[in-house]
Parts: structure tokens; sequence; C-alpha cells
């Protein structure tokens, strides 16, 4: 029985040496593994060693956003006439002083001579009334002629002018409602869709606009801010700047970068849990204000169709 033991404590031993000497060099140190068959397990990832050091860094709040127009206006008629014909297509690019719409002028044309001629008699009519004036004037010194024909005279010619300068004024009155036939646009901008074709009657300041016109050169960029970062944004807007860059996706390359700071004191005064801020321009973007709350800001582009955006603020 003792003898037996010995014999599996000697196998034990044995087995225990081969297995380090497979494992170990003849020095003590291990092995080198070979490298594994190509496809089968992973590759050793690299090891990077760098100082450990204190600095600062972006945070990024990645957000939703939406574009609008920096102004809207709605075109109307502002004199009663026939619509002879519409000079755009419905979506195109427009520039100030552009001729939008043309009204039949043949009316107002009749109406401005007709102001001309009367401002003529009228005129006529003041000459004779002074010259009466003059001519009572000198038989009242020679007193061949009564003081109450010279008044007499004198209110004809106060009356004759002031019927002058009021057939002026209507006479400027034609010559504006004449021009107000053409129409042109206020702003450069990109035209809607014509609610009224070529051929119908308009009507002058009419509820409903002929057509409008969106200006997105440059544009708004509105987006909103979750409540629970607003006060980290506002202690950073204090101390600074804040960087602020828009996206369209997936163009990369329609970013509009630029800066936030606190709004003026001009502004409309903020909700307790809303933040205000100014959003000068970069060389890309044009100025833009935030509104009123930190919920809603914004910021302009020169370039951006009317689509969503993905907004990044950062600080």
């Amino acid at each position: 029985m003792r003898r037996n033991r010995w014999w599996l404590i000697g196998i034990a031993v044995v087995a225990i040496a081969a297995v380090m000497y497979g494992v170990l060099r003849p020095d003590g140190s291990p092995k080198p593994q070979a490298d594994a068959p190509q496809g089968r397990g992973r590759a050793a990832a690299p090891v990077v060693v760098a100082t450990a050091a204190t600095q600062p860094f972006a945070i990024n709040l990645q957000i939703i956003g939406s574009v609008q127009a920096f102004a809207t206006v709605a075109v109307k008629s502002r004199v009663d006439g026939q619509l002879n014909a519409a000079h755009f297509k419905e979506g195109q690019f427009v520039k100030q002083g552009d001729k939008l719409f043309t009204i039949d002028p043949r009316p107002f044309e009749a109406s401005l001579k007709q102001a001309e001629a009367a401002l003529a008699r009228d005129r006529a009519q003041l000459v004779r009334a002074r010259e009466d004036l003059n001519r009572y004037a000198d038989l009242v010194k020679k007193e061949f002629s009564s003081r109450q024909k010279f008044e007499e005279a004198k209110a004809n010619a106060a009356a004759a002018e002031a019927t002058v300068h009021a057939d002026e004024a209507m006479l400027e009155n034609a010559r504006l409602n004449l021009e107000y036939t053409q129409i042109l646009s206020p702003i450069d901008g990109r035209t809607g869709s014509l609610m009224i074709a070529a051929g119908n009657l308009v009507k002058a300041n009419d509820s409903n606009p002929i057509v409008v016109i969106n200006q997105t050169h440059p544009i708004y960029v509105q987006f909103s801010v979750a409540e629970k970062y607003l006060p980290e944004v506002r202690r950073r807007m204090a101390e600074g700047p804040l960087a602020v860059s828009a996206t369209i996706p997936p163009s990369a390359s329609s970013t509009i970068r630029s800066t936030c700071r606190p709004a003026p004191s001009s502004s409309r005064r903020p909700t307790p849990t809303t933040t205000t801020g100014w959003c000068p321009a970069s060389s890309s973007t044009s100025p833009s204000r935030f509104p009123p709350s930190p919920r809603r800001w914004s910021c302009r582009r020169r370039r951006c169709r009317l689509t969503s955006t993905a907004t990044t603020c950062s600080w």
C-alpha cells in the first residue's frame, strides 16, 4: 500500500516537470507563442502611453433644429384694376426692385391727364385773380374804387392760389396711382405660389396677397435646448461667447459657424427659465439674434434650403 502511494507521487512530480519544461525556456522566461493562424483568434491591441495632463475640451450639444425665413412679405396691390401680367415664375428668386406684376395702367393714365388739365386751368385763373388784385390796389390808392372791391379781389386771388395747391396734390396722387400699376419686389427673396392669375381683377389692400416672398439670405436657424442644460449654458455665456454651428445633413460642406453671446439689454425680457443670446457673423454668415427665449435660439446664414437642420451648440 505504501509502495503504491510513492509510485503515484513520483508520476505526479514527473508530469509537473514536463509541463513546466514545455512552457518555460531554460532561463526561466516564458516561450513566445506562435502567431495565430490566418482567420483565427484576435490581433493584439496596441497600447499607447501618454502623460496625464489637465486641459480644456469642448462640450457639444447635438440638437435638431429648423430654418425659418428671415423676413416674409405678402405682396398686395395698392390700386384697383385688372392684372395684365406676372413677370416671374413660382419659386423664382427675385431681387429688390424687380418687376412682379403689371396692372392695366390706362384708367390711371387718363386720371393723370385730367389732373394735369385741371391744374393748368386753375393756374390760369390764379394769374387773372392776381392781376385783378393789383388793378384794384392801384384804384384804391387813387380813390377810384371802393375798399370792398379790393377786398373781394384779394379773397379771389387767395382762393385761386389754394385751388392750385389742391390741383397739385391731386396730380401727385394720380402719378402715384399710375406708379402703383407696376408692382415691384420690396425685398430679395424667393417667391411662393401665385395666388391670382393674369386677367383677374385685384383690389387695393385685399385680405389675400397676390404672392408671398420669403427672404432666405440670410436665414434664421431655430432650435430648442433642454432645460437641464440652461444653468451651464448661462454660466458659459457669462464667461464669453459660445461657438455655434449649423449643418444641413448629409452635406458636410453646408455648415455655418458663429458665436453666441448675451443679448443687449434692449431685447425683450426673458422668462425665468430662459436665456437670450446674440450671434455675430463669421465669414459665411451675417449677424443673427437669438429670440428672447433660450429655448428658441436663432442663427442666420446666407445660403440655406428650407429643410430641417442639425444644429450644434458648443462652448
